[in-house]
């Protein structure tokens, strides 16, 4: 009987020591699952701040590929503007080139006002000079009738010379709106 309290005993002692260890064990275990737990909760917390970094990331593609839309659009209506401005700038261009011809023209038609101004003063002071010699003729005692009738014809002769020189700057010679010169001779 001893023997066998003994025994009993010693599997009440192994037993306590069996308990104890499956004691700390079960420990170790709720520690390691508790660690676990702390470790899934720190991943799970990691991960949902990658997720919310994600959509950040991605609202900041969506707000770059927007901003790049826009500088297309932008970029187009500058495109557009300048072709416009080309366009105009090749319109003043063309109308700055009409201006010189134009002021060509005007100067060569000045030009040519200018040779029949002269001309007419040469022959201004042609009919002058001639006037001088009726003069003189006059003074030197020919008939009147003879000097009236040198007058009469170069006069007719310096009318013809100056209204050919007019038809033909401001219309032509032949046209009906401008009198013909024996129209004239008629009506003296």
């Amino acid at each position: 009987m001893a023997d066998l309290k003994m025994e009993c005993d010693v599997f009440k002692n192994e037993f306590k020591s069996k308990e104890n260890e499956w004691k700390l064990e079960r420990m170790t275990f709720k520690a390691e699952r508790d660690a676990f737990k702390s470790e899934r909760d720190i991943f799970k917390s990691e991960s949902d701040g990658c997720k919310s970094e994600r959509d950040i990331l991605k609202a900041e593609r969506d707000v770059l590929k927007s901003d790049r839309d826009i500088f297309k659009v932008e970029r187009d209506v500058f495109k557009s503007e300048r072709d416009i401005f080309k366009a105009e700038r090749d319109v003043f261009k063309s109308e700055r080139d009409i201006c010189k011809a134009e002021r060509d023209v005007f100067k060569s038609e000045r030009d040519i006002f200018k040779d029949e101004r002269d001309a007419f003063k040469t022959e201004r002071d042609s009919l002058l000079m001639e006037n001088t010699g009726l003069e003189r003729m006059l003074l030197h005692g020919q008939t009147t009738q003879n000097v009236w009738k040198n007058f009469f014809f170069k006069y007719i002769a310096c009318f013809r010379i100056i209204h050919q020189a007019l038809s033909l700057a401001y219309g032509n010679y032949y046209n009906n709106s401008v009198p013909q010169p024996s129209h004239l001779f008629l009506r003296v």
